[in-house]
């Protein structure tokens, strides 16, 4: 409604912790205690950048998903201490898709997808 947009770089927050292969997870997150053996859960944060927050994701053994760890949710908690909770489901693997599959649309030009 207001047009606006914000951009925060994915390598400025803790998942880029996860998605950058030159970056040591090890450094960054720790294994948090479930107290359920099928269920693994990992907190990142960046110690040196506090105001990135942080994000726990929760895995639960599958021996059909990719590494037999299937991602099914995460919690992003902000420097606010403000909670945002995402949460999977009907995961599919190696299905194909159409490369317009993920469009932008900007709320400042009006009908103007982008990736």
């Amino acid at each position: 409604e207001v047009r606006q947009v914000q951009r925060w770089p994915l390598g400025n927050s803790p998942l880029g912790a996860l998605l950058d292969p030159k970056r040591d997870v090890a450094r960054y997150g720790k294994l948090i205690p479930t107290g359920n053996p099928a269920v693994t859960s990992i907190e990142v944060r960046d110690s040196r950048h506090p105001e990135y927050g942080t994000i726990t994701m929760i895995f639960v053994n599958d021996p059909g998903a990719p590494g037999g760890l299937e991602l099914t949710s995460w919690v992003a908690l902000d420097a606010q201490n403000k909670r945002t909770t995402i949460r999977l489901a009907n995961h599919q693997y190696g299905v194909a898709l159409a490369d317009n599959a993920f469009a932008f649309n900007d709320p400042r030009k009006s009908g103007s997808p982008r990736r």
